[in-house]
């Protein structure tokens, strides 16, 4: 099993984007809502989305597909 350190952004429909290449919150937003300014970041996160630092828990990958039929688990938000 691995562990690792990933930014994610979740939308207000619940998609899951995360890589381990965005080294801060700021990046994610860049990325993701194309370089946005302060009001576009406001209004992504009053409609429900949000940036996170979280880890992702890397199991057998065999066994984990076998078992989920290929979804990724175990992402837990950073400290949560």
């Amino acid at each position: 099993m691995s562990k690792f350190s990933v930014w994610a952004y979740v939308s207000a429909g619940g998609c899951v984007l995360a890589d381990s290449a965005w080294a801060t919150e700021q990046d994610v937003w860049r990325i993701v809502l194309g370089w946005p300014g302060p009001e576009e970041i406001a209004e992504a996160r009053r409609t429900g989305a949000l940036v996170a630092l979280c880890t992702l828990t890397v199991e057998d990958v065999r066994r984990d597909h076998e078992e989920t039929g290929g979804r990724v688990r175990n992402v837990v938000p950073y400290g949560g």
